[in-house]
């Protein structure tokens, strides 16, 4: 990501601030702005696939479980039953 200037927004500085600041996007909230005059990209995850479409859909994939790497990911743990008070 860069600003219109040609300096690096934070997100371009490392692949775990990439990470961090398109995640703020993708759940609505915003990091910071590539372009702050004009709000680029406008928060939220409708801005972000407008804007960084191969981003949007990584987090899409991560984050609804379908992403190819999470296929060997140990499965949903089960909730157990709450306890019964003056249970021993």
């Amino acid at each position: 990501w860069s600003r219109p200037d040609g300096s690096r927004a934070y997100a371009g500085s490392n692949a775990s601030e990439y990470f961090a600041e398109l995640t703020m996007w993708y759940f609505g909230t915003h990091g910071e702005f590539v372009d702050r005059a004009s709000c680029t990209p406008p928060p939220g995850p409708g801005g972000l696939a407008a804007y960084d479409p191969e981003g949007f859909a990584l987090l899409a994939a991560i984050y609804s479980g379908t992403h190819p790497a999470l296929a060997d990911a140990d499965p949903p743990s089960t909730r157990l039953p709450p306890l019964e008070a003056g249970g021993g």
